[in-house]
């Protein structure tokens, strides 16, 4: 609530178990994805194999707003 604490500074994880438990685990599972390897020069880029992506990295895409 960045209207009661612009700062973020309060922990709320107690008023919202639940959340904090779904959230933990799916942190702890990115966590030990297999990291996707990307080009962060230019020319590195145009280098690169093709790569191609897997439908579960496109569905967290999609729900970042990213695709």
């Amino acid at each position: 609530d960045l209207a009661t604490d612009p700062g973020e500074t309060e922990n709320v994880a107690e008023r919202f178990p639940e959340d904090t438990e779904r959230l933990k685990r799916e942190l702890w599972e990115w966590d030990r994805a297999e990291s996707f390897p990307v080009a962060v020069e230019p020319h590195a880029a145009a280098c690169a194999e093709e790569r191609t992506m897997t439908d579960d990295t496109a569905e967290v895409l999609k729900s970042l707003g990213y695709l």
